[in-house]
Order: C-alpha cells, then sequence, then structure tokens
C-alpha cells in the first residue's frame, strides 16, 4: 500500500535560525537585565578589595597619609614571621569551627525539636524567630543600654530615672518628662 505525497512545503533556511536567536535572546534577557546590578555588585565589593591589596604592598602610617613608600611583600614577610600572627591565627580558627560547629548543632536540634507537634507550638516558633529577625546591632545596642553604669539596669542611686533630677542623655532635667 502506498502513502500519498505530504503537501509541506519546504521550510526556508532562515526559519530555523530565527527561533535560534529568538530562544538564544529570551535566554539572555535575564541575565542583561541582571547585568547592570552585577557590575555596580562588583564594583562595590572588588574597588575596596582592590585598594586593600594595593595598600598591604605599602608601609601606611596613619600620621603620616600623604607618604606611602612601596615596600613590596615586606608586609607579608613580617606578618608570616611574627608568632602573634599565628597565634591568632590559631585562635581565629578555633573559634570558628567551634562557632559554626556549635550553632549548626544548636540550630539543627531546634529545628526538629520545633518541627514535632506540641503544644504552644505557634508561640515556640514566633520566640525563636523574634530574635533572628532583630538585627543584631539593635540588640547589641539594647543590650548596650541595659548594662549601662549610669542609665541602665545597674543605676547607682536605686532611683528611677524619671524621678530622678537629671538624666545624662537628657542634657537638662526640663527636657524630659516627669
Amino acid at each position: 500500500m502506498k502513502t500519498a505525497p505530504s503537501l509541506t512545503l519546504p521550510r526556508s533556511a532562515g526559519a530555523g535560525t530565527l527561533r535560534a536567536r529568538r530562544r538564544a535572546a529570551r535566554a539572555a534577557t535575564p541575565w542583561l537585565m541582571l547585568a547592570p546590578a552585577m557590575a555596580a555588585a562588583a564594583i562595590l565589593v572588588l574597588l575596596p578589595v582592590l585598594d586593600t591589596l594595593w595598600l598591604s604592598l605599602h608601609d601606611v602610617v596613619l600620621f603620616r597619609p600623604r607618604s606611602r613608600p612601596f615596600i613590596g611583600l615586606a608586609n607579608y614577610a613580617r606578618a608570616l614571621n611574627d608568632p602573634v600572627f599565628w597565634e591568632s591565627l590559631g585562635n581565629s580558627l578555633v573559634w570558628v569551627v567551634g562557632a559554626v560547629s556549635l550553632q549548626f548543632t544548636l540550630g539543627f536540634t531546634a529545628a526538629l525539636l520545633l518541627n514535632r507537634s506540641f503544644a504552644w507550638r505557634g508561640v515556640a516558633r514566633a520566640l525563636i524567630v523574634v530574635p533572628w529577625a532583630l538585627p543584631s546591632v539593635i540588640i547589641g545596642l539594647i543590650w548596650t543600654w541595659m548594662l549601662d553604669f549610669n542609665l541602665g539596669l545597674g543605676w547607682r542611686s536605686r532611683t528611677p530615672p524619671w524621678r530622678a533630677s537629671s538624666w545624662r542623655w537628657c542634657g537638662k532635667a526640663f527636657r524630659s518628662l516627669r
């Protein structure tokens, strides 16, 4: 049994390349849109790193900022021959390994415990997430204020600050609420 011949028209030679160009343009579009942000981020990261590397090859003294004699790798040689450098490097490695392993262990354990079903699970999850969500700088400032000897929890006179005659941070007593 013989089949009827196909009536399809032959493709032009340019149709396949046009599709390929469109596919390539569609694939390149997100990268082209990200390119300015990636370039800005690269500049903001790379320029300070390159400047730091350039400064490390000079003898920079803060009291003489205009005088920067080029000394090459002498700073690195001095650091590598300094026993304090090696001691601090060892301490840093111990600290990093200890901190990362402890954080991982505690975080993984907390995640496994909070994944189980128990009463007050939502409250427990919220109490865990709130400190994580607050920036570390804010938390540090709050603790600094709380532990301040003059204004924090350890006031010299156990008088509440709103009853004191003047507050240091207010400057004048009449500016504060009474």
